[in-house]
């Protein structure tokens, strides 16, 4: 009982949580692939990422401002022209750097230092979560399994703000 009292006033205590810090996202790609190769040295892996029958792979590519990010990876929720909500499959710190997420093991992370020096990790937290953090000025990639005959529309990102994708 005492605990759970003194548990209590911590949590009474702590400050409320704000809203995430602006991304500041600049869209930079957005393609369509019927499958995507994918190679990662140090797990030893390699393969090619393929959609479920009838749907295709899209790629978002888009840049982060000085904020950096740190959130799940189901926080980025790609919207499609049949109002149908997505979320990804594999992720990175460009459209040729990204890796499935059910194929790192659970626990284990993935980073990548970009081009700019800028640092992209993903890491599988369970079975069926995943998180992504990147540094200042990163270059973001997801990867969406879509219908073939759904068009992306928008990109939701943890901030809040969204990305329209129709061009």
């Amino acid at each position: 009982m005492v605990l759970v009292l003194a548990l209590a006033a911590i949590a009474a205590a702590q400050p409320p949580v704000e809203q995430p810090l602006p991304i500041g996202a600049k869209l930079t790609l957005v393609r369509s692939l019927d499958a995507l190769p994918y190679f990662n040295p140090a797990l030893a892996i390699k393969g090619t990422l393929e959609p479920s029958p009838g749907n295709r792979l899209v790629i978002v590519e888009f840049t982060i401002g000085a904020n950096g990010v740190e959130a799940g990876l189901a926080s980025f929720v790609l919207t499609t022209s049949a109002d149908a909500s997505h979320t990804p499959i594999a992720a990175g710190g460009g459209s040729n750097l990204t890796f499935p997420v059910a194929r790192i093991p659970v626990g284990q992370e993935m980073g990548q230092i970009l081009p700019t020096d800028a640092i992209v990790a993903v890491k599988r937290l369970s079975a069926t979560s995943a998180a992504i953090e990147a540094g200042p000025i990163a270059t973001i990639a997801l990867v969406y399994d879509v219908p073939k005959d759904a068009a992306p529309r928008t990109l939701k990102l943890p901030d809040g703000s969204v990305l329209g994708l129709e061009r």
